[in-house]
């Protein structure tokens, strides 16, 4: 008995040893190969208003009509990239991702408002040599996009609201409601690129999602499992796009401070074509947002995703539903 307990010790021992040594190791050459990922699959553009970190797909030597995409949040100019794929746009269309300020490798002073966003992303375009653009605004960033469309009318050919927060609602992202009336203090959110920094956690999030994918999904997003495969898919590769929030963090926390700077019954005057889409039971972004913006925009239209989350509005439907209105654009 005391043989066996013995060895078993030693096991125990030795197991604790090797995950001690190994899942360090293979964290380190993640996180060192995910940097180099990123940064090889993007290009900085030096603006009038600063550096932006963006990508583009499709046909940059004869693009037609061109899609600026703007990221949720979190994420990154490599969230767009998954969103371009979704959507499954012909080689005509070239898509331009940025990075909105505060993620990856934009920096946060460039724009931290929607409507200063809305300017460096009008700089990015004239950098590139594109007049006109549609703009998809897709959940967090679609108030950027409204803005782009407001500010910069006449160079907003159309626009695209997906799953879009465009004003105030009572779903709140700090520990108290009144925290945003503070002024936002960068220096308040995490960036420690450190071993035991907001990498780390992240590492064994996603690791465990990929894992048990279902159970993760309905312990953090109980509300969001209508087409559980569709959801689990989506959220899989988005998942993807959540690494190194020591890289992200600075955009999210700043988001979350202008989602509750928002007016409950914003200003709209845009004449510009939208479409916007959205699902009834969206629980991350209500459905009133879509309601509100497509009764104030009048050259609008509102499709409904029926049946859906929040991770999966953009179905084939959707898609083609895009699809034709770029066809459409003048």
């Amino acid at each position: 008995m005391k043989r066996i307990l013995k060895r078993v010790l030693i096991s125990i021992v030795v197991l604790s040893t090797l995950t001690t040594i190994i899942v360090p190791i293979a964290y380190y050459r993640w996180r060192v190969e995910t940097f180099k990922a990123l940064e090889s699959g993007s290009q900085l553009a030096e603006t009038s208003k600063g550096t932006v970190e963006y990508a583009s797909v499709g046909n940059s030597e004869d693009p037609g009509k061109p899609l600026l995409i703007l990221h949720g949040t979190p994420g990154g100019y490599d969230a767009g990239m998954i969103l371009a794929d979704w959507l499954d746009l012909d080689n005509n269309t070239m898509c331009i991702i940025p990075s909105r300020p505060g993620y990856l490798r934009t920096p946060l002073n460039v724009g931290m408002t929607p409507a200063d966003a809305a300017d460096v992303m009008i700089a990015l375009l004239d950098e590139l040599g594109i007049k006109t653009t549609t703009v998809l605004g897709w959940s967090g960033g679609g108030f950027t996009a409204v803005e782009l469309a407001q500010r910069h009318p006449e160079r907003v050919n159309g626009l695209i609201l997906l799953s879009a927060r465009i004003r105030l609602d009572d779903k709140y992202y700090f520990t108290e409601s009144d925290d945003y009336l503070n002024p936002f203090d960068p220096a308040s959110v995490n960036t420690s690129a450190a071993f035991w920094g907001p990498d780390l956690k992240r590492y064994v999030q996603i690791a465990g999602f990929s894992l048990m994918p279902a159970f993760f999904l309905q312990r953090f997003f109980p509300d969001e499992v209508q087409s559980m495969d569709l959801t689990i898919d989506r959220l899989r590769q988005m998942s993807a796009t959540t690494q190194l929030p020591s890289r992200r963090n600075l955009g999210r926390h700043n988001d979350y401070w202008q989602f509750a700077s928002l007016q409950r019954e914003p200003t709209v005057q845009i004449e510009t074509p939208t479409l916007v889409i959205h699902s009834p039971i969206d629980a991350s972004v209500n459905f009133d947002h879509a309601l509100y913006i497509s009764d104030a925009i009048a050259n609008s239209e509102l499709f409904t995703v029926e049946n859906e989350s929040h991770f999966s509005t953009l179905n084939p439907e959707a898609a083609a539903k895009i699809r034709l209105f770029l066809q459409n654009i003048k």
